[in-house]
């Protein structure tokens, strides 16, 4: 699997986006909630935040702690329960 871009978040969770599709799922936003890792990584403690056929252009946190990430046809905010969409 290939991962675009990766951002910690000022409460330390691991922010990712994997770009393009898998046979498994599609492009998408995950989040891994920091904690002790254990000894086999598995998908139990990654969580997928968002699946979307465009690609994710980078991700980033505001004053707030709202995650923002461009995408092709825009950018999206996420304040951790809701997705704003903002277009061209």
């Amino acid at each position: 699997h290939f991962v675009g871009y990766i951002y910690e978040s000022r409460s330390g969770d691991i922010w990712f986006n994997k770009p393009t599709k898998a046979e498994n799922g599609d492009v998408g936003l995950y989040k891994y909630n920091r904690g002790p890792l254990p000894s086999v990584l598995s998908k139990d403690f990654i969580q997928e935040i968002e699946k979307t056929n465009d690609m994710i252009f980078g991700i980033m946190e505001d004053n707030n702690g709202d995650i923002w990430y461009g995408r092709v046809n825009g950018i999206t905010k996420y304040d951790g329960k809701d997705f704003h969409y903002f277009k061209k």
